[in-house]
């Protein structure tokens, strides 16, 4: 027995066995220190990068620094030489008997890279008002004719109440002379992203008044929402609807409204929900609460804001308001509503669709917070659009008492 157990074979057999063991153990100490290794050689080669790299011209991203590119990196030279040009003058001037002291511009270091990069970025993304000097002037617009362009009665009654779906417009998006950013794009007047000529707008753009705002709205409701309506509603709708669906392809774009082309994934659009209800001839409620369905933004992420947005929509789809009733309410007033106030029990229901609602208590509490602000709509419209809605209003009011002097008439 011991000259068996102590032969050749049975000590490699345990030697074998106990070096696999031992593997077995430190595998996981080697694996971790291994990676350990590599990620501090990565963050060095990081810290390398930071302290060689940001005299260059190149453009890197590492971790959460990122290094000025070379456009970046003269703006902001330029800026830092404005800069001591005006501390010099200041310094020969000697204002108030105090000498302004100004030190020599020294080797930029990588912390200072970065508090450039933040400079450069609020330079761009906040004009100075106070420096801009331009004034608001008119710019000359061409617009394209819409008289006998479209054959349907619903593009026929587009161009007609333009004014009012400007309005509606308006209301929503309010008015801002200046550029400002919204959902990532450079927006001004009445949350137009692009210009009359097909051109972006940029955050240096100079300020346009509201005529030159209600350009922009109508160039893109001419170019883009018009069309869409003509040739993907196949129903009839009144004044109160098509200022809704108007209203909503300008907000999401009539290739969303109508699945055109592809999106930011690669995959072809479909018809919204909302247009394929109007078309199989559901009822206006139904159709309304599928205009809920744009309910998201930034990723999927639930947007409060555009939820209120639609429950106007619906209101007007529903004729619960009337477009009468949009130059007494506060610009953006709707905001200041609550979810639970506009949509039962405030969440979705089953089918992922909210439910409005829109009795008359709730309509009433809706006007009454929706003037709560000291401007009105018709403080946001130009001179034009003003005079139209009221004459509008005037003519609404003699064939209201015109129809009813003749049902008085008939019931004598």
């Amino acid at each position: 027995m011991s000259s068996s157990w102590f032969s050749k074979q049975n000590i490699r057999k345990t030697i074998m066995k106990t070096l696999q063991g031992a593997v077995i153990l430190a595998a996981p100490y080697f694996i971790r220190s291994y990676f350990e290794k590599s990620e501090q050689q990565d963050r060095q080669q990081v810290k390398k990068e930071i302290r060689t790299d940001h005299k260059t011209a190149q453009t890197k991203e590492t971790g959460n620094t990122k290094v000025l590119n070379k456009a970046d990196w003269d703006f902001g030279t330029k800026t830092l030489s404005k800069i001591s040009e005006l501390v010099s003058e200041v310094k020969s001037e000697k204002k108030s008997g105090k000498q302004t002291m100004v030190f020599s511009r020294q080797k930029t270091t990588a912390s200072q890279a970065r508090l450039m990069d933040k400079i450069v970025a609020k330079i761009r993304t906040k004009p100075n008002k106070k420096a801009d000097n331009r004034r608001y002037e008119t710019q000359k617009i061409s617009l394209s004719s819409t008289l006998n362009k479209y054959a349907s009665k619903n593009g026929q009654r587009l161009c007609q109440i333009e004014n009012k779906i400007v309005a509606m417009i308006a209301l929503m998006e309010n008015y801002e002379a200046y550029p400002y950013m919204s959902g990532g794009a450079a927006t001004i007047g009445y949350g137009s992203c692009y210009k009359p000529n097909g051109m972006p707008v940029t955050m240096h753009d100079a300020p346009i008044d509201k005529t030159t705002a209600r350009l922009y709205t109508q160039a893109h409701l001419r170019k883009d929402v018009f069309p869409a309506i003509e040739k993907y509603v196949h129903k009839d709708l009144d004044d109160g609807q098509l200022m809704a669906v108007s209203a909503f392809i300008y907000a999401v774009g009539s290739a969303n409204f109508a699945g055109l082309g592809y999106d930011d994934h690669g995959r072809k659009r479909q018809p919204s929900e909302f247009l394929k209800a109007v078309n199989s001839g559901k009822s206006d409620f139904e159709c309304a609460r599928k205009l809920s369905g744009w309910k998201t933004a930034g990723g999927g992420i639930l947007h409060e804001g555009l939820l209120k947005r639609r429950w106007l929509e619906m209101a007007l789809y529903c004729h619960r308001l009337e477009p009468q009733e949009l130059l007494d309410m506060t610009p953006g007033g709707h905001f200041n509503l609550a979810v639970r106030d506009l949509y039962k029990h405030g969440r979705a229901d089953k089918d992922g669709y909210y439910t409005p609602m829109m009795d008359d208590a709730t309509m009433r509490r809706v006007m009454q917070k929706c003037k709560t602000g000291r401007r009105r709509l018709k403080d946001i419209i130009d001179e034009k659009t003003l005079q139209n809605l009221k004459s509008e209003q005037v003519w609404a009011l003699t064939d209201f008492a015109q129809r009813y002097a003749a049902l008085r008439t008939a019931g004598a």
